[in-house]
This record gives C-alpha cells, structure tokens and sequence, in this order.
C-alpha cells in the first residue's frame, strides 16, 4: 500500500473514530492514530485536512480545537467522557474487548458512559460506570449504582 493509500485509511479511520465518539481534540486523535514524536503536528495536519475538505466541524475548546461531524450539546463534557473512553482502550489487555456505551439509561440512573469489558479467553466480563462530577450538583449516585 503506497502513503496515499494509507492516508485514505487513516482519514477514514480519523473520521469513523470521530463519528462513533461524537467530537474528539487534538490530542485525543493523537493519542488514537499518531503516538509518534512529531505526532500532534501530524494529527494538527490530518484534522485541518478534514476541515477544509467540510468533512469535519470544529471549535476551539480549552485552547484546542473539537472536532466533530455534528456538534454535540455538552461538547467539554463529551470531550472529558471520551478521555476515560481511550483510557480504557489503550490499557485494555491483548485478550480483552472493551465495550463503550454513552449516556446509557438505567431508569433510576443514567450514567455518563458504561464500560464493559470482556476478557476473551474465560468469556466473564468486568463492568464499570462513567460519572463526571463538576461539583455542581449533589453527587448521589453511588447508593443508585450499587442498586
């Protein structure tokens, strides 16, 4: 595969990666596509691209710049949720699947995201909640998960 080939992948990548996570920022794509020394520079690249090209939209958050296909409605919140989401893909084990679900409704609760990671070898899963707490508002969930 020549390097024009394997932009098309990796934009397309970049782009699937954005739309299944709603707004990704620069550094966050870096972490997914570019770990190398010179890869923020990359990333900052590859994204003005896409933005040019109108297949991205994006805004300045915290002095850098969110991309997103369609603006989501708490974009720092989204951004902060898809943190911990990488978090647990990078440092998933190799027989281990990680599952991320957004804003997932419990009736009594809903959880800012809901990890669920399977181990593939015994098949058990291990199960975690995703809460941001800005301090804000009263943090009464934990009583409700443990329900």
């Amino acid at each position: 595969m020549n390097n024009r080939q394997k932009g098309y992948y990796r934009d397309k990548a970049i782009l699937n990666a954005i739309f299944e996570r709603y707004a990704l920022d620069t550094e966050q794509v870096r972490c997914l596509y570019f770990p190398t020394k010179y890869g923020r520079r990359k990333a900052q690249e590859r994204l003005l691209k896409l933005y040019k090209k109108g297949k991205l939209k994006r805004e300045k958050v915290n002095d850098i710049y969110a991309y997103y296909i369609e603006k989501p409605g708490m974009i720092k919140h989204t951004l902060a949720v898809n943190w911990v989401r990488i978090w647990c893909e990078k440092k998933a084990k190799s027989w281990e699947k990680v599952y991320f679900y957004y804003e997932k409704d419990y009736k009594i609760l809903r959880c800012d995201g809901f990890v669920a990671v399977k181990n593939t070898v015994t098949g058990g899963y291990k199960f975690y909640f995703v809460e941001l707490d800005r301090g804000t508002n009263k943090f009464d969930k934990v009583e409700k998960y443990n329900k």
